[in-house]
């Protein structure tokens, strides 16, 4: 289902219920309204339609709004039957409008919670999750959004596309390979092919997203940039290359690039060093504490912290701290300064 696909079904409803025309502009309107939002503007700003796993009752807010929006749009006639039906809709489809944010937390794993929900929300953030097999709905939404640059909706693009919520199969590069060869495929030989077909076009598509998103000003998505280029240079062993993207990911907040800084590619730069040692200390995560930790070699806990009462064979993974040569007062000074800088910008961001 896509947004065009619930207008229409929302006015077909409406229409049947009250024997009155309804303008298409504004159902999207009323669609907004049921969530408690003001106008259809007021909630594409920042916000996309979802279905939940479960329904969601609506807020008193909520209704009021629905009702008022009814009235304003010359409803007033009908607004008790035609509110009762987009809201009988809203619950059998299990429709949410959930912030852009929030979708972009969800896809990379954070909870909700973290969110900031505003109070007009519909129903209650910590309950029902998006239905991520009927992601059509959410994908319409973000590609709307994207389309007036928001670069958060494109950042949540380049996620949805990278995930596995739009794969069903898996694909085959072979058999992709022998299809445009000319061979006829059938059976699982053609799903696999076209399967393959499908993953590359996804990949395609986050890169677009993502690019667009960095060019927007999304942190998140110029931090994974950074990253990458700083693989790929690695790979080509263009290090100096490495070391600017590593600088960029470094000031976009990422300690291990600090780290890779500090300890391979700008080792003599003594007072830069200490700037990533105090920015990290702001960010949570202090450069000069020992991340030493024992962890499961092997068996039905491999990967897991050591737990002695478990046993048997293990490895330490981890670094001893970073131990770099004093500064002077005056050059620690600047350094808490620059490092303040750099962490107000990544907060703020």
């Amino acid at each position: 289902m896509v947004i065009k696909e619930l207008a229409y079904n929302a006015k077909r409803q409406l229409e049947s219920a009250t024997q009155h025309p309804f303008r298409h502009a504004h159902v999207h309107e009323l669609l907004a309204a049921c969530f408690g939002f003001k106008s259809q503007a007021s909630l594409s700003t920042d916000h996309v339609l979802v279905v939940f796993d479960a329904p969601l009752a609506p807020s008193p807010e909520c209704l009021a709004t629905l009702q008022k929006r009814l009235t304003e749009l010359g409803y007033s006639s009908v607004a008790d039957t035609a509110g009762t039906a987009l809201l009988q809709l809203v619950h059998e489809l299990r429709l949410g409008a959930v912030p852009i944010e929030a979708v972009v937390r969800e896809l990379s794993g954070e909870e909700w919670a973290d969110a900031d929900w505003e109070a007009d929300d519909f129903g209650n953030p910590s309950q029902p999750g998006i239905d991520w097999e009927r992601i059509g709905l959410l994908a319409d939404s973000l590609v709307i959004a994207a389309q007036r640059n928001h670069a958060q909706a494109h950042f949540a693009l380049a996620l949805l596309y990278r995930g596995d919520e739009l794969e069903e199969t898996e694909g085959s590069e072979y058999w992709h390979s022998q299809m445009l060869q000319g061979r006829q495929l059938t059976g699982i030989e053609l799903e696999w092919a076209m399967a393959y077909r499908q993953q590359v076009s996804d990949s395609e598509r986050e890169a677009f997203h993502l690019r667009e998103a960095a060019s927007l000003g999304c942190s998140e998505a110029r931090l994974e940039l950074s990253l990458c280029s700083a693989y790929e240079a690695e790979e080509t062993n263009d290090f100096e290359a490495a070391k600017r993207s590593y600088a960029e990911a470094a000031s976009l907040g990422d300690v291990d690039a600090m780290r890779a800084l500090i300890y391979t590619y700008d080792q003599s730069n003594l007072f830069q060093n200490w700037v990533w040692v105090y920015l990290s200390e702001l960010l949570g995560s202090d450069l000069r504490q020992s991340t030493l930790q024992a962890y499961h070699d092997g068996g039905m806990y491999a990967g897991q912290l050591y737990d002695d009462d478990q046993g048997g064979p293990l490895y330490v993974d981890g670094d001893e701290g970073v131990d770099l040569a004093s500064i002077s007062t005056e050059q620690e000074l600047e350094a808490r300064r620059v490092a303040q800088q750099l962490f107000s910008r990544i907060e703020g961001r």
